[in-house]
């Protein structure tokens, strides 16, 4: 699937379905957003927490993550 695809698929969609059944599901949460990049310290650790949602590197594609 490429990139753009994957951008389509809803917060809660299947991103991908594997041969074993095991479906990789998309969370917006876990997505490094823009407003992340200027936030420092505290303000970055509230946002990536375990209730909002620990993010991915901020220049990985969500193929990366597929």
């Amino acid at each position: 699937m490429a990139e753009i695809d994957y951008r389509t698929v809803p917060d809660g969609g299947v991103l991908r379905r594997l041969g074993s059944g095991l479906q990789i599901i998309r969370r917006v949460k876990h997505e490094w957003y823009k407003g992340l990049d200027a936030l420092k310290g505290e303000a970055l650790r509230r946002e990536t927490d375990k209730i909002r949602g620990s993010k991915f590197l901020s220049d990985w594609t969500l193929s990366q993550y597929v």
